[in-house]
């Protein structure tokens, strides 16, 4: 598969994580609350109504909020993120594709209830709405919710900004977060299929020649294009959405390449790589 190594941190760590997806995610949210409670007060607060629900949590209370992951509670459950003060506490099931668990929330409300802070709710925190009889949660955030209160943050550190950035990425990356759609979204579509059919304009004729054995689309969250099979060497054609005004051109296959290559350049051992600005 044709893929360009991210400049985030965040999205490149994520390969590692595709096996603990939801835990990853988890694990991403809770250092963006900590962070934002450490060094940006205004940032927190607003990323604690939107994970709160009905519980008063509030930065300026005074009171220290404490983040939790994979919390321990009864019969050996565990529950992905934890709020807590002294006096509140608020339990947060993380979900992105997979669904719950049998009686999952129940055994999470049956343990909420029997804790003694004297405030206290239980959340859900997905990607799409729940089965209504399986959401007996007291409240529900979605990750675009999430993307969208951090978006309109405004850090005033520098390590405020690159922890939302790095955040926002991995949103992005995950297809879990979103630009505003405006008036340009239609006139860039029509640019968008215009480039479309100018590549595959550009590569027919190479395979009318028999230059170009066969060729398919390819398209994916983060790139589109063709993949073309030179020699039976298959190659990529296409564009990268994160730079939408280079054509990248590479191979797919590994190659033994010579050193003094005129056109594109080695980007390691085998491997080749052409960039074409727009």
């Amino acid at each position: 598969m044709a893929r360009k190594p991210s400049s985030y941190l965040l999205p490149r760590l994520h390969r590692l994580a595709r096996r603990q997806d939801e835990n990853y995610f988890t694990e991403c949210l809770a250092y963006l609350i900590s962070a934002f409670l450490e060094f940006e007060a205004d940032c927190a607060e607003c990323l604690l109504e939107c994970l709160r629900g009905p519980v008063e949590l509030s930065v300026h209370a005074g009171t220290p909020i404490s983040v939790h992951t994979q919390f321990s509670i009864e019969d050996r459950n565990r529950v992905d993120l934890v709020l807590k003060t002294n006096d509140a506490v608020v339990f947060i099931e993380v979900k992105i594709g997979s669904d719950f668990h049998c009686d999952q929330l129940e055994q999470y409300r049956s343990a909420l209830t029997r804790r003694e802070e004297g405030r206290k709710a239980l959340g859900i925190l997905t990607r799409d709405v729940p089965n209504p009889a399986k959401n007996s949660a007291d409240f529900r955030v979605s990750w675009f919710e999430v993307g969208t209160v951090v978006r309109s943050t405004k850090p005033v550190t520098q390590v405020g900004k690159y922890i939302r950035n790095e955040f926002l990425n991995l949103l992005r990356h995950r297809g879990l977060n979103m630009s505003r759609v405006s008036w340009e979204l239609k006139k860039g579509l029509r640019s968008f299929v215009s480039l479309f059919e100018m590549l595959n304009q550009s590569i027919q004729p190479h395979v009318d020649k028999g230059e170009v054995s066969r060729s398919t689309v390819t398209t994916a969250q983060n790139y589109f294009g063709y993949y073309i099979w030179i020699n039976d060497t298959k190659f990529f054609v296409g564009m990268y959405f994160s730079e939408p005004t280079r054509i990248y051109v590479n191979n797919e296959e590994e190659l033994s390449l010579p050193e003094d290559i005129e056109t594109g350049e080695l980007i390691e051992d085998g491997w080749w790589q052409c960039k074409i600005d727009l």
